[in-house]
């Protein structure tokens, strides 16, 4: 593969822990296991939103825990989405417990995606958490990656520690951008912090953005729009339907109440009464088309424009 069309997310991928902007409170978590050692190390389940370092933090504290052992002889990495079957869960990973290396205490089974797999699948697991395939060996590692905890079985959640991974913060973000753009050479716009919240500090979405040389504040010309449109009913129809080409109506919703909330105008402008009623119809009516969401949001528009609400 040539360099040029390597992924920056793949090469720009912190190797150890120390490199990973963020996530201070897991990176010393595992650091301190790393220091005491892993045999009494419980397993662990990584869940957050996407793009948040889940993947990173778990490959890096795999490395960081045997540095001079080869990583396929110590650590696994299944992305659970492409291997939901229960043989995959049987063959591949009992094979690779049944080998030993030197040196290595706990072998990491690392499954990203997690809740993709099935029912069954997720439960097959459970055997391999409890005991070892080889009696007098050490229990496995496992490493549970998912964006959504509650869609992991109960038997395994109750059998490993959960750790949220959080939004990384604008300032991470545009760090860590400005960073890749000077070893690339490259001069692309950086993201707002406000477009940081609107995409719920999705790292490895705006790294490639920037590969692709897209503009990450690429929403907020059409949220202007939006707070600038008439507040008659229709004023703002053709701002949404242009929002629904590009995204679904749940979607520019979410975007509209971090945009408004972030700018304080809820309480300061729009008024939390006005907003509570806004919030109300959006969640009981769940518009969906362009007249509808104009409808629902004109109240809030005049209410900004200063004209009484109806």
């Amino acid at each position: 593969m040539e360099p040029e069309r390597i992924p920056w997310t793949e090469q720009y991928r912190p190797a150890h822990l120390t490199d990973i902007a963020g996530q201070d409170a897991l990176k010393a978590f595992f650091q301190r296991i790393i220091a005491t050692g892993v045999d009494g190390a419980p397993h662990m389940i990584l869940h957050g939103p996407p793009g948040t370092g889940k993947t990173t933090l778990a490959l890096a504290f795999a490395a960081d825990l045997y540095p001079t052992t080869p990583t396929a002889a110590a650590t696994m990495y299944l992305n659970a989405s492409d291997e939901r079957t229960i043989e995959t869960v049987r063959e591949r990973i009992c094979e690779f417990l049944r080998t030993t290396w030197i040196g290595v205490r706990r072998k990491i089974v690392i499954f990203d995606e997690v809740e993709t797999m099935t029912e069954a699948a997720q439960l097959t697991l459970r055997a391999l958490m409890d005991a070892p395939l080889v009696p007098g060996t050490p229990l496995p590692l496992f490493l549970f990656l998912c964006n959504t905890l509650s869609r992991i079985v109960p038997l395994i959640r109750s059998r490993a520690l959960a750790l949220f991974c959080g939004h990384l913060t604008s300032g991470q973000i545009r760090g860590l951008l400005t960073r890749i753009q000077a070893a690339e050479g490259r001069d692309t716009p950086l993201p707002t912090p406000l477009a940081c919240l609107l995409n719920r500090g999705d790292m490895r979405g705006f790294i490639q953005r920037a590969q692709q040389g897209e503009d990450p504040n690429s929403w907020l010309p059409w949220l202007q729009r939006l707070l600038n449109a008439p507040p008659a009913p229709g004023g703002s129809e053709a701002v949404w339907e242009a929002g629904l080409v590009r995204a679904p109506a749940w979607i520019l919703l979410r975007h509209v109440m971090v945009f408004a909330t972030a700018l304080g105008l809820p309480a300061a402008v729009i008024g939390a009464e006005t907003w509570a009623t806004w919030l109300r119809t959006v969640v009981t009516d769940r518009p969906v088309d362009a007249p509808a969401l104009a409808a629902a949001w004109s109240p809030v528009a005049a209410k900004m424009m200063g004209y009484p609400v109806a």
